[in-house]
């Protein structure tokens, strides 16, 4: 609002206020008007994912709670829900491939440039191929993206030898209802049977169909 003095001079009058307009915040104090520049959402994961202490399950983490709406406050990022998810859809899957594509490549110069000195059953403990299936798949059930999961993602996996990763580490969410509103394709139902059969693990095999 506009104020008069008692020199009959106008002054900005304002209740203190902050809100958000496009790519900016307004701090309206009571004789100031300040304006910063909001980060945007993508600015925000790439300042992340360039930070020193970089960690893509952070990266991976901050995705999620921006694409849930937890994480607010972003320019130019829609509020309502189906309109942010659709908005952020194809970015979130170009995010986890890209993720479990520089994690496995890593790994791998990793074992080659430098000799493994872990027992099998140390490796097996701190797999990282198995946390990136898990991931992959948790990420994928958050965003409603089973057909990725089981197209592409399951894809990548099989090129790189995880086949039988990926299909053991599917049983556990199915098991836990994670999955009862999702369409598991017949081929990928195929490959797990035949799985747990070759394994003798019929009570598992029992609980998932």
């Amino acid at each position: 609002m506009i104020a008069i003095n008692n020199n009959k001079q106008q002054f900005s009058n304002f209740n203190n206020t902050i809100t958000k307009f496009q790519k900016s915040i307004i701090f309206a104090g009571s004789r100031t008007l300040t304006r910063a520049r909001l980060l945007s959402w993508r600015e925000y994961i790439e300042k992340l994912k360039f930070s020193d202490n970089y960690d893509w399950l952070t990266v991976l983490k901050a995705a999620l709670e921006i694409y849930n709406g937890e994480l607010k406050g972003f320019a130019m990022l829609p509020d309502e829900k189906e309109r942010r998810e659709a908005y952020l859809k194809d970015y979130m899957k170009k995010l986890i491939m890209t993720s479990i594509q520089t994690v496995l490549y890593k790994f791998k110069k990793h074992v080659d440039d430098k000799e493994v000195t872990e027992t099998p059953e140390e490796a097996k403990s701190y797999s990282i191929e198995d946390i990136a299936i898990k991931v992959s798949i948790e990420f994928c059930l958050n965003i409603n993206e089973t057909s990725f999961l089981f197209t592409e993602i399951y894809e990548f996996f099989r090129e790189n030898g995880l086949r039988e990763n990926f299909i053991n580490l599917l049983c556990p969410p199915i098991v836990a209802g994670q999955f009862r509103k999702e369409y598991i394709p017949e081929s990928i139902m195929e490959k797990l049977i035949v799985y747990l059969e070759a394994k003798g693990n019929y009570k598992l095999l029992e609980k998932i169909i």
